[in-house]
């Protein structure tokens, strides 16, 4: 409990020590409880220091509001050991009201009065001045360490003896370290050629002429006598109060090496560069020259001199200014060119072509880029190279307009082909089959399988395959194609190409097959013509031969007939006129058949030929149509005729017309049963006349209609057909009409008649003049046709 007399004391106290304190002021006694302090005085720069005021101290209590930081901070048992005397001051470090850490350092004094005893205590805030010290230290360590570990060697002298030397100044000058150095005679450590150099800078240092003297070369003395060579910087040096001198010393013993021996190489390549047979120039950023080399002369005939301050561009040709305009600059851009050509004009007023390389030299800072460059004379390839492209595009041009097909393979793989080697394997363009494989587009014909790959082989193992016939299939339409191909192999790339060319020789195949095929049919064709000529005699001769006792056995049996008719022959004797009779027809068939073979013959031959005159062609065939009237109606037919045209008077032979009619009427007769009906009309259609013969008979089957008009040809083969024949009549109505340069043809359908149709041109014949038609109603005409119809039995 504070008495009045505390309450005194204390106030003197605070006012004799608050007045203009700079520190902290604290003045507690500890409670009797001894948990804790009370804190009597807590002045302003105390509130200043911790944030905290008195009330709010006493109210937690000091050592529950300022926490211990580390040891030595103070708490209750440090304050009784302040009042027991053990400590006076110490250091410490508190947490402020706001969290911030400080340290303060704490002195300590114990008053006493008659019952209690109170400390007072100065607490002042040394947080920065920690700080600064700590950085000092810091610093040192690190100069410290800087120094040890500077490259440099270091010495400080006075004159005349070294005081202080590096680690690097021990390994300089080959001391074991550095205080074997200390005192030793400066003079005894610098090269004798260089003593009075450095005697000159130690005065001019002292003096205070040049604070600091600029890096000078030396030769320093190294403890084992070897010499050293240095580059040293000099400056005044503070040293333990006194200023001496400190010395710097940079070994450039290897540079000095490096430096000569570049200075021989920079000989050496001046004497390369002086001597060489390509140009050297340097150029700077506005292309003038700077720089030549002798072979300008050797050359292009400047000399160097002449080169000197010339601009690049000045000789060169003008269509090459822009362009190499253009690659100096990116040269000048730091990009990397390759090697750029153009053409200079020599001093003879030639242009030469130059190939050329250039870099970008940069000097330093202060001078501009300079640009070197290499250029050689390729005229002679360039004009080669000209030669060459001329030359390559002539025989491109060449192999493009062959009619062969050219093709590079490489393992399979077409890497060229011309147009026609496209054409073979049926496509348009090359580059359709360029990269593709050799096997997708055309493959080995079966039937030359075997010798594809024995020339395959030979290729493979001589390098060269004679011109062969091969037979392939190409694979885009699946066609069959022979070529002739001749194949090589050489290096293309470094790798193995096949070369080869093929001609198409399909077509001569084909012709050489035809030709074998001509060669045959005309072998057959002679073989043929002797045989037709032969059996073309054979039937004349036999025709001939058989018409003279034929006409002798039909004169016989006329008489026979006149006989009877007189009757010199018993009239009652009937089966003699039925024999007559027999006989009679069988002779006039036999003279049709005869008659038939000769005109066939003729034809054949060439002999039978047409007797066009101008007639009524209209009247000749109604005369023929009518005559057979009779004969038609005794067999049960009905015979009609009919025209749409009166009178039609044109070019032709009556006799083969006839023919031609009584043919077809005779057919149709034969073929149509009794009861049938038989229409002959004719009209007129454009510039032709128009003959139809059309019947109600049994037909043709149209498996026949085809052959009827060839030679031989007969419907019914069989031995029991009803009719005779023998298959001459429609051929020779055929050829009959064709000789009027007409058509025949026929419609039939089998069980209900036919009809043929004969189309003759309205024509005229050269000369004016018409058959008497009264020749053709003649006893003649109706034995012309009794020789027709002889094929058509009677009752």
């Amino acid at each position: 409990m504070i008495t009045e007399i505390d309450k005194g004391k204390i106030y003197f106290f605070r006012e004799s020590l608050l007045k203009d304190a700079s520190e902290g002021i604290c003045i507690y006694t500890v409670k009797e409880t001894g948990s804790d302090v009370e804190i009597i005085l807590w002045n302003r720069k105390m509130i200043e220091i911790t944030g905290y005021d008195i009330q709010e101290i006493n109210n937690k209590g000091i050592y529950n509001t300022i926490l211990p930081i580390k040891e030595g901070t103070c708490d209750v048992n440090s304050a009784l050991k302040i009042l027991q005397r053990k400590i006076t001051s110490f250091e410490c470090a508190i947490v402020r009201k706001d969290g911030r850490e400080r340290e303060f350092a704490i002195t300590s004094f114990v008053m006493e009065d008659d019952e209690r005893l109170y400390i007072l205590t100065l607490v002042k805030d040394v947080t920065e001045q920690k700080e600064i010290k700590l950085q000092l230290k810091e610093s040192e360590m690190r100069y410290k360490k800087l120094f040890e570990l500077y490259p440099d060697a270091t010495f400080v002298h006075d004159g005349e003896k070294i005081v202080f030397s590096s680690p690097a100044g021990a390994r300089l000058l080959g001391a074991k370290n550095p205080e074997e150095l200390i005192g030793r005679d400066l003079k005894s450590l610098v090269h004798k050629d260089y003593i009075n150099k450095v005697e000159n800078r130690i005065k001019e240092i002292c003096n205070n002429e040049k604070r600091m003297q600029p890096p000078l070369e030396e030769k320093f003395i190294r403890l084992d006598g070897t010499l050293v060579d240095v580059e040293v910087v000099s400056s005044i040096f503070p040293f333990k109060g006194r200023n001496l001198v400190q010395v710097v010393a940079k070994d450039i013993t290897t540079k000095k090496e490096m430096e000569k021996v570049l200075i021989e190489r920079e000989m050496k390549l001046r004497e390369i560069t002086e001597n060489t047979l390509d140009i050297i120039a340097i150029i700077d950023e506005n292309g003038i020259f700077k720089y030549a080399t002798p072979s300008h002369e050797r050359i292009l005939g400047y000399k160097v001199e002449e080169m000197i301050g010339k601009s690049l561009y000045e000789d060169m040709h003008p269509d090459d200014v822009n362009i190499t305009k253009e690659y100096i600059q990116m040269i000048k851009c730091g990009h990397k060119i390759k090697m750029f050509e153009f053409r200079y004009r020599d001093k003879n007023g030639n242009y030469l072509w130059l190939e050329v390389i250039g870099k970008l030299i940069k000097e330093n800072n202060q001078n501009p880029s300079c640009i070197i460059l290499s250029a050689r004379n390729v005229t002679k390839r360039k004009e080669a190279e000209i030669a060459l492209a001329e030359s390559e595009e002539k025989y491109r041009n060449l192999v493009e307009l062959l009619p062969d097909a050219v093709y590079i393979t490489q393992e399979n793989i077409i890497i060229f082909a011309n147009k026609s080697a496209a054409k073979i394997f049926g496509y348009e363009n090359p580059n359709e089959v360029i990269n593709k494989n050799i096997r997708e587009i055309i493959i080995s014909h079966p039937r030359y399988e075997k010798a594809y790959l024995k020339k395959r082989k030979l290729l493979a193992i001589e390098g060269f395959m004679p011109l062969t016939e091969e037979k392939f299939i190409r694979c885009k339409d699946n066609t069959p194609i022979d070529v002739d191909t001749t194949a090589i192999r050489y290096k293309y790339g470094g790798k193995d190409v096949i070369l080869s060319v093929s001609r198409d020789v399909t077509e001569r195949k084909r012709v050489q097959s035809l030709q074998r095929k001509m060669e045959q049919k005309n072998k057959l064709l002679k073989q043929t013509k002797e045989y037709d000529k032969l059996r073309t005699e054979f039937f004349a001769n036999i025709s001939h031969e058989l018409r003279t006792p034929l006409n002798v056995i039909l004169a016989a049996i006329q008489m026979m007939k006149l006989n009877t008719n007189k009757n010199m022959l018993s009239s009652e004797d009937d089966k003699t006129n039925k024999y007559i009779k027999i006989m009679n027809q069988n002779c006039y068939r036999l003279i049709r058949l005869i008659n038939n073979l000769i005109d066939i013959t003729k034809i054949d031959a060439g002999y039978l030929k047409a007797n066009m005159i101008n007639c009524n062609i209209v009247k000749v065939i109604e005369d023929i149509t009518l005559s057979v009237v009779d004969f038609a109606k005794h067999k049960g037919i009905d015979l009609i005729f009919d025209t749409e045209i009166e009178e039609e008077v044109i070019a032709c032979d009556p006799d083969k017309i006839e023919r031609i009619i009584l043919n077809l009427i005779s057919n149709a007769i034969k073929f149509t049963p009794k009861g049938g009906k038989i229409f002959v009309n004719i009209n007129k259609k454009e510039e032709h006349v128009i003959v139809n013969v059309r019947d109600t008979g049994i037909g043709i089957p149209q498996d026949k209609i085809k052959t009827i008009f060839d030679r031989f040809i007969q419907v019914d083969k069989s031995l029991s057909r009803n009719h005779e024949g023998s298959g001459i009549g429609l051929a020779l109505v055929k050829s009959f009409v064709q000789m009027h340069d007409g058509r025949v043809s026929v419609q039939s359908k089998y069980g209900q008649g036919s009809q043929f149709t004969i189309k003759i041109p309205i024509k005229l014949a050269l000369y004016d003049s018409e058959i008497n038609m009264a020749e053709y109603n003649s006893q003649a005409n109706i034995e012309r046709t009794h020789i027709e119809f002889s094929d058509i039995y009677t009752d």
